[in-house]
């Protein structure tokens, strides 16, 4: 059954009748010898060594050819090395355990030395000796990081903190949070590994932030309510969102770093919880006065942090170009494949693995090729399949060697097939003729004639499949390394040799066979770091995630929350980018510092925005005391982590560098780019907006602008498309006016947030040419206007007339410009008139800044006049709420629009000539402005407004006005039983909600508002 089809072609030759006759006189040859004892028995067995056919097989197991064996011990092939193997009783990942192992080991190898005068030299390696190497080397590692880190920090808390009692007891709560984080992590693991213990300066730098926050902004407040009221919101949520950020560990592949990740969590969240409880304990309460010299160092925080990074146009466009840059290079950070790298090794270790790959390059020229199967059956079954494949390349000289597990180990279908082989083999004349060959020489050499039958008689035995016990005996003393059995899969493993020029060729051999797999070193590796890759973009994405959610929920607001979460992903992009551009790699160990880098940008953030919220309610200027917190926060994590470039283990001088950089990359972008973007919300030109921008508003300004550039883009087509229409120019006109028309009408009725109310007194249909007069708040009067009739051509200014977006269509629909004078647009206007068309003018000449009616040009009632037209008057409101003059975003709101009687010409109700009708309907406008707002302007119509006041100063004030609001019914009563005109004193005004609403709704309202709470007074004051 170990005969192959092969074996038996080679049996032919074997059993012939010359090979025979040879046979049996070399046999009789060897009996006759000294040394016939050692092969009577095999001889009488075998006569013509058809066994060694199969043996043969045997000589293939040892595939290196590298070593040698002598008196049972392995050498090298030039015998100058003696090589011992042995097998540690723990896993390389017991440290503990091996270390005591590798102290024993080297006091042998002393001892043996010195026995032979050191004239023998003795080496050791493997995976438990590195992996004790890289132990007792993060161990001193973290010692000494953690010493000189504990200076820095003493030295540089000593210049901020100048209490001797609050210096004593600024770490009190962090290291009894690292004690309950121990505690916890003790519970749950029976130990700690090295990697948590490595990460405790950096969790030192996280915790220690937080009690010198308070210390801190206690020398600017100088009362410690004051400060707990400023500080204690930011402190927790930047310790909820850094403990989810290192949460977000315990969802990866890796235990290690899913114990960092509860340790990290546990300590981060418990030191900002008992840094509010114990500290303010032992700061005086009723201290008033500090000593206000500041040192060097205080004086160089002071600078930096009242320089506005945001004011400066070069640093914001530096730093946006920079991002861009970081964004691209992003993409080419890489995942360190070479895990030696990150290893640490002696230099003793690193002279044994050279000399071992000189003696042998076995790791290097070795693949393996691993075949599946439900049970030992199933299993032979596959690989039987893939031992073809292995002799083909063999064939090929694609490999030098492989295991021939599948020649001697086969299935049991196999070895029926095999058995049957035999059989067939073996036809009676076959036997017949060797029986009768082998008779006849064994009585011509000498030999009885029956001496043979034994032989003769197993040819013709009927062979069964090998036994479960012989087959177990093979498989233990053979190939007991070749397999492995667990959760109901067997693995069995061969070893293939190749050489450095065919080794990439191997990989594509063995895809077709689907339970088969080839595995090399390379792609371990590469696997290895396929699955690191997954893992890295999964904490990266879960992480950022979850800070992003918790900064919304924290702050009440989508827009803060996204504000505060941008320097965190953009400091990240920038460290990638660094990263990427200078070939810096990630590996297992500097990846966790992802999450610190994340962490440190969550608080700064945080710190940035609580102080720029509350320099908008109160007008407070705690950003500044926030900034020099983050500067010496910044100072004291970089001494945490800086420190480890001192590390000799090349994993902790990685994190160092990376820390480094994430962390000055924080502290720019938080203090350039998030004042900047907040201030784009709640202010323009230095000055606050009467009302800030939201999510809201700019989905709105997004989507009204797409439809406008839309509609622009569809009236140039259409411009197109009449210019080609084999028509008249008149016809070509009418046709553009009206996709005008039905351009602005479906812009009109798209922007549904904004609703529209239209009053038409005399139900004017303006089919008789006029010219139509309109107050001007907004760009959205015009489109509003346009809505009305296609009919209809209008005066515009030059920015109209040159726009990129319109200007084609307006100059070909005979729109004018103002600027051309009155006598040329007369004449050019007359044509038009008498086509049915009527002229829009707005005789404001521009948009009001408040929406009140401002002074009437004479133009448009100068064309009237000359060209004998009707006046037709429309007042908008509430446009100019919509879309303010010098915004660039569009609010919901309602806009009313009101279309008055028409004033026929020659307007001799308003007056005898055009100045005088200029006078009249400026007065006519005002007095039915007052009256339209009169009507509009509602305890509904300003809720919005009033609410909008209170966005970006804290989810509770805006929950608060919000309900409150609601629950008054807007003020609705108050505004009914208080006369427009009235000097009110409102007692108890709280944060001024009825105050402005009652303001809001007559400015002939003279209101003071007092109340015994003076922060609510300080936020009602802005």
């Amino acid at each position: 059954m170990f005969l192959s089809q092969s074996d038996l072609l080679k049996l032919d030759s074997i059993i012939s009748y010359n090979n025979v006759q040879n046979a049996i006189r070399k046999d009789y040859e060897s009996l006759i010898s000294p040394a016939s004892f050692a092969f009577k028995e095999n001889i009488t067995r075998d006569p013509l060594g058809i066994a060694a056919l199969a043996l043969k097989k045997l000589k293939n197991i040892a595939i290196n050819d590298n070593y040698d064996t002598y008196n049972g011990f392995i050498f090298s092939k030039n015998r100058k090395n003696l090589l011992m193997f042995s097998n540690t009783v723990n896993q390389s990942n017991k440290t503990s355990e091996n270390i005591k192992m590798a102290d024993l080991l080297e006091q042998k190898i002393s001892k043996t030395s010195v026995k032979h005068n050191n004239l023998i030299k003795i080496e050791t390696f493997g995976s438990s000796l590195i992996a004790v190497a890289n132990a007792k080397t993060l161990k001193n590692d973290i010692i000494l990081t953690l010493s000189i880190a504990t200076v820095l920090l003493i030295l540089i808390i000593s210049f901020s903190v100048k209490d001797k009692k609050v210096f004593l007891i600024i770490f009190i709560p962090t290291v009894l949070a690292g004690g309950i984080a121990l505690s916890a992590l003790a519970c749950l693991t029976p130990a700690i590994s090295v990697i948590t213990l490595s990460m405790a300066p950096i969790i030192l730098a996280i915790t220690v932030d937080y009690s010198l926050h308070i210390i801190s902004h206690q020398k600017h407040k100088k009362d410690i309510r004051a400060t707990l009221k400023d500080v204690a919101f930011p402190i927790m949520v930047c310790g909820i969102a850094t403990a989810f950020e290192f949460i977000s560990l315990f969802f990866v592949s890796s235990k290690v770093l899913q114990e960092l990740g509860i340790f990290a969590s546990i300590s981060v969240f418990v030191s900002a919880a008992l840094t509010l409880i114990i500290l303010p304990q032992f700061i005086d309460k009723n201290k008033t006065s500090h000593n206000s010299e500041m040192n060097l160092l205080e004086n160089m925080l002071d600078k930096i942090t009242r320089f506005e990074f945001d004011k400066y146009k070069y640093i914001i466009i530096t730093f946006s170009i920079l991002t861009v840059v970081f964004a691209y290079f992003a993409f080419k950070v890489e995942f360190e494949g070479d895990m030696l790298k990150i290893n640490y090794m002696s230099d003793e270790l690193k002279v044994a693995e050279n000399n071992l790959k000189k003696i042998n390059d076995f790791t290097e020229n070795t693949a393996y090729v691993v075949s599946s199967g439900a049970n030992i059956e199933e299993a032979l079954k596959n690989n039987e399949k893939v031992n073809v494949k292995f002799n083909k390349l063999k064939s090929e000289k694609r490999i030098t060697n492989f295991t021939p597990v599948s020649e001697i180990l086969m299935s049991d279908s196999t070895q029926i097939e095999r058995i049957k082989a035999w059989k067939y083999f073996w036809t009676q004349s076959k036997k017949d003729s060797l029986k009768s060959n082998i008779q006849k020489f064994a009585v011509g050499a000498g030999f009885n004639q029956n001496c043979f039958n034994g032989f003769i008689s197993s040819i013709e035995k009927n062979y069964k499949p090998l036994s479960k016990e012989s087959f177990n005996l093979l498989k233990e003393n053979l190939f007991k390394e070749n397999f492995n059995e667990k959760d109901n899969i067997v693995n069995i493993v061969n070893i293939l040799k190749t050489d450095k020029t065919h080794r990439s060729e191997l990989k594509n051999q063995f895809s077709e066979f689907s339970n088969s797999t080839l595995i090399d070193q390379q792609s371990i590796l590469m696997k290895y770091v396929e699955y690191l890759n997954k893992d890295f973009n999964f904490i990266a994405n879960i992480s950022l995630l979850l800070v992003l959610i918790i900064l919304i929920i924290a702050f009440g607001r989508i827009e803060i929350g996204f504000i505060t979460f941008f320097p965190i992903f953009i400091s990240w992009v920038w460290t990638l980018g660094i990263m990427g551009l200078f070939g810096i790699k990630f590996n297992i160990f500097n990846i966790i510092i992802s999450s610190f880098i994340t962490g440190m940008g969550v608080d700064y953030s945080t710190y940035i925005m609580q102080g720029l919220i509350q320099g908008y309610s109160t007008n407070n200027k705690t950003l500044i005391s926030f900034k020099s917190n983050i500067l010496v926060s910044a100072m004291i994590t970089i001494s945490g982590t800086g420190v480890l470039i001192f590390a000799k283990h090349p994993a902790l001088n990685s994190i160092a560098l990376i820390s480094i950089i994430g962390l000055l990359s924080v502290v720019l972008i938080s203090y350039t780019f998030e004042p900047l973007l907040f201030k784009m919300l709640v202010s323009k030109n230095g000055k606050n907006r009467v009302v800030p921008v939201t999510l809201s508003n700019l989905l709105l300004t997004i989507a009204a602008f797409t439809i406008f550039v839309t509609g622009s883009i569809f009236l140039n087509l259409c411009l197109l498309l009449a210019i080609l229409l084999p028509v008249k120019l008149k016809i070509k006109k009418l046709f553009v006016h009206y996709c005008m028309f039905y351009s602005c009408r479906g812009l009109v009725y798209l922007l549904f947030p904004i609703t529209k109310k239209r009053i038409n007194i005399s139900r004017e249909n303006f089919k008789k040419p006029s010219v139509i007069i309109s107050n001007h708040q907004s760009h959205i009067d015009l489109v509003i206007l346009l809505s009305l009739t296609p009919k209809m051509v209008v005066l515009t200014t030059n920015w109209v007339w040159e726009s990129p977006f319109y200007g084609f269509v307006i100059r070909f629909i005979d729109f004018y410009n103002v600027n051309d004078g009155n006598e040329s647009i007369i004449n050019n206007l007359k044509p038009k008139i008498d086509e049915g068309y009527s002229v829009l003018v707005f005789p404001e000449g521009s948009r009001s800044k408040d929406q009140n009616i401002t002074r009437f040009h004479k133009g448009a009632f100068y064309l009237a006049k000359q060209l004998n037209l009707d006046i037709v008057p429309i007042i908008i409101h509430g446009a100019g709420d919509c879309m303010r003059k010098g915004e660039n975003y569009v609010r919901s709101g309602k806009i009313t629009l009101k279309i008055f009687d028409r004033i026929s010409a020659p307007h001799v109700d308003f007056g005898n000539d055009y100045h005088e009708l200029t006078k009249s309907l400026q007065t006519f406008y005002r007095t039915n402005y007052k009256l339209l707002k009169k009507d509009c302007e509602t305890a509904d119509y300003f809720a919005d407004t009033l609410i909008k006041n209170y966005v970006f100063k804290g989810p509770i004030l805006e929950w608060y006005c919000r309900i409150k609001v609601k629950l008054e019914d807007n003020y609705r009563y108050f505004n009914e039983i208080i006369p427009p005109k009235a000097d009110i004193m409102d007692i108890g005004c709280g944060y001024g909600f009825m105050s402005y609403m009652l303001g809001f709704l007559s400015n002939e309202r003279k209101i003071f508002g007092i109340d015994y709470d003076a922060d609510k007074i300080e936020i009602a004051q802005n």
